[in-house]
C-alpha cells in the first residue's frame, strides 16, 4: 500500500523503489499471500506509469502466484491488468474478454473497493472497439461506485477515456484505422 499510496502523493520514483522492496520483503519471507500482495500493487504502480513491460512482468507473476495459491481476488486482479495490456497493445476485442472475465471473478469474492478502477478498464477496451455507449455506461458505473465508497482517486486515471460530449472520429490504434472516440493522450512510461 505504501508504493501505492507515494504514486499518488506525487513521488513516481520513490513508489517504485518501495514496490521492489516489498516484492523482495515478500520473497525473502517466503510467505506467498505478502509477495501476491506486492505484485499486485506493483502491477498498479506500473500501470499509473504507463509501462507496459513492467505492468506485464508484475501482473503475470501476480497470476501465477495467485492461482497456484487459490487467491481469487489477486488472481482477477492480475487477469484485468492482462485485459489492459491487451488494450495497450491494440487488441480491444480480446481485452475485452479477458477484462469482463477477471471482473466476473472479481465480484464473485465480494469485492467491492477498486470497481471504479475497473470499469474505467473495461471502458477503455470498449472505447478501442468503438462501442462508446457501453463505455460511457461503464463510466456512469465508475462514478456510482465511487460515490457509493467514497474512493473517488480510482477515477483519476480514466479522466479522458471517453469524452461524454465528443462525436465519434476515425483514428488510428494497432496500426489499423478504427472508428470511435479520440484517443486520450497517453502518458510516457515513467511519465506523471
Amino acid at each position: 500500500y505504501l508504493a501505492w499510496a507515494n504514486w499518488m502523493l506525487g513521488f513516481p520514483d520513490r513508489a517504485r523503489r518501495i514496490s521492489d522492496e516489498a516484492i523482495a520483503a515478500g520473497r525473502d519471507l517466503a510467505h506467498p499471500f505478502s509477495l501476491t500482495l506486492a505484485l499486485a500493487f506493483a502491477a498498479f504502480v506500473h500501470h499509473a506509469r504507463r509501462d507496459v513491460e513492467m505492468t506485464r512482468a508484475r501482473a503475470e507473476a501476480c497470476i501465477a502466484l495467485s492461482a497456484e495459491h487459490e487467491f481469487a481476488m489477486y488472481h482477477a486482479v492480475g487477469i484485468m491488468f492482462r485485459g489492459w495490456l491487451l488494450t495497450e497493445e491494440g487488441r480491444p476485442e480480446e481485452a475485452l474478454a479477458v477484462l469482463e472475465a477477471g471482473f466476473d471473478v472479481f465480484s464473485a469474492t465480494g469485492a467491492i473497493l477498486v470497481r471504479p478502477f475497473y470499469y474505467g478498464l473495461i471502458a477503455e477496451a470498449c472505447a478501442e472497439c468503438g462501442d462508446v455507449v457501453r463505455a460511457r455506461n461503464l463510466l456512469t458505473q465508475a462514478i456510482d461506485a465511487a460515490e457509493a465508497t467514497g474512493e473517488r482517486i480510482h477515477l483519476a486515471p480514466h479522466q479522458g477515456v471517453v469524452d461524454l460530449d465528443a462525436e465519434l472520429e476515425p483514428r488510428v490504434v494497432g496500426g489499423q484505422r478504427r472508428e470511435g472516440p479520440a484517443a486520450a493522450p497517453r502518458r510516457e512510461p515513467g511519465g506523471q
